[in-house]
C-alpha cells in the first residue's frame, strides 16, 4: 500500500466510500421506515445490484494496492435519521425518495468525472456498468416521486 494516492486510487476511494454510504442509507431506510411496497421493491432491487458493484470497486482498489474503506458511519446515521424522521414523523415519502435521488445524482456526477480518466478495459467496463446502474436507479426514483 502506497502512502500517496494517484488520481485513479483517489477516485476509486471516493466512489467506493460514497457508494458504501448510499448502500447503508438504503438499508437503514428499508429496516426502519414504514415504506410503501412499491418503494421497498425498488430499494431492494437497487441494493441487490449495487452490493456487487461496490464489491467490484473494492476489488479495483485492492488491485491498485489500496485497502477499501467504508463510508462515514456518522454521516450515514445522520442521513438515515433524517430520512426516518421525515418518513415517520412528517409522512414525507416523496421527500425521502427525492433525497435519495439527489444523493444518487451526486454519485453519478462523480462516476462521470471518473470516466474522464484513462482506465484499463475491465475497470472502464465496471465504471460504465456502475454509471448505467445509477442512471437506472435515478429513473426508478423519479418514477416513484412523480417528478
Amino acid at each position: 500500500m502506497s502512502i500517496m494516492r494517484d488520481e485513479h486510487q483517489a477516485c476509486l476511494a471516493g466512489l467506493g466510500s460514497y457508494g458504501s454510504e448510499l448502500v447503508e442509507r438504503y438499508r437503514d431506510l428499508l429496516d426502519s421506515a414504514d415504506l410503501s411496497n412499491e418503494i421497498c421493491v425498488v430499494l431492494q432491487n437497487v441494493l441487490a445490484e449495487r452490493n456487487g458493484m461496490i464489491e467490484r470497486l473494492a476489488a479495483m482498489q485492492r488491485a491498485r494496492g489500496e485497502l477499501p474503506k467504508a463510508g462515514d458511519p456518522e454521516l450515514v446515521f445522520l442521513h438515515s435519521i433524517g430520512d426516518w424522521a421525515r418518513e415517520q414523523v412528517l409522512g414525507d415519502t416523496g421527500g425521502t425518495v427525492r433525497r435519495l435521488r439527489e444523493a444518487d445524482k451526486a454519485w453519478l456526477e462523480s462516476i462521470e468525472e471518473a470516466l474522464e480518466l484513462k482506465w484499463n478495459g475491465s475497470e472502464q467496463r465496471a465504471l460504465e456498468a456502475l454509471r448505467e446502474h445509477v442512471v437506472w436507479t435515478i429513473a426508478r426514483l423519479e418514477a416513484l416521486s412523480g417528478d
